[in-house]
């Protein structure tokens, strides 16, 4: 496990990098499946392609501002785990927020639907919360990774409540934008799961 939990380290920004982009373009090519290519399709593709250049540079940037400020999410520095950086934010943070975004509306609309309703509130609020679940579940296996470490050496509540305020922010944005009408891809809650099962493993390895 040791060795296994070494080559994460190794290989976490890349993975989370590819894992990201894949549940994005797979989404992204839904868009057109089964129907004809026409003008108001090809402006859906353009919002989510905009939506998704939104989450990558506002999550660097809030988490910039968290790291610098300590007001965010609590007082806390990224490790050298995931390199690239900008800013002593790691790069593949950005994309991170981008693809557990996607799962976590996956994972809203298909075992929550007659809660969800396509309602961009409702299903923003869902995502907040499955985004947090998942945080709350990865926060001591990111720390054992060295992925970034908390100044009190606890996770405070703060870091869970700008959470869920961002991940319903963020995805509100791409409610209002007219996105997710139509059921994304199972792969979403495939990636949630496995990532939880891992993080897991990680804290009671």
């Amino acid at each position: 496990m040791q060795t296994f939990q070494f080559l994460m380290k190794i290989m976490a920004a890349p993975l989370i990098i590819s894992l990201s982009l894949w549940l994005f373009l797979e989404n992204r090519q839904l868009l057109t499946i089964s129907e004809t290519v026409n003008k108001k399709r090809l402006t859906e593709r353009k919002k989510f392609m905009l939506w998704g250049i939104l989450i990558i540079t506002s999550s660097i940037i809030i988490e910039w501002a968290g790291v610098k400020s300590g007001v965010i999410f609590g007082d806390y520095s990224y490790g050298s785990t995931l390199p690239p950086y900008i800013e002593g934010v790691p790069l593949a943070i950005g994309f991170a927020w981008l693809g557990m975004l996607l799962a976590s509306i996956t994972l809203g609309q298909r075992v929550f639907p007659h809660f969800y309703q396509g309602n961009a509130l409702r299903g923003s609020f869902l995502a907040g919360i499955i985004m947090t679940l998942f945080d709350a579940f990865m926060e001591p296996a990111a720390i054992r990774l060295g992925y970034w470490n908390w100044h009190s050496g606890i996770v405070p509540l703060q870091n869970y409540m700008a959470w869920f305020l961002i991940s319903f922010i963020l995805a509100y944005a791409g409610f209002r934008m007219g996105l997710f009408t139509r059921k994304l891809s199972i792969i979403g809650i495939h990636a949630y799961v496995t990532q939880l099962i891992y993080f897991i493993l990680v804290y009671f390895s």
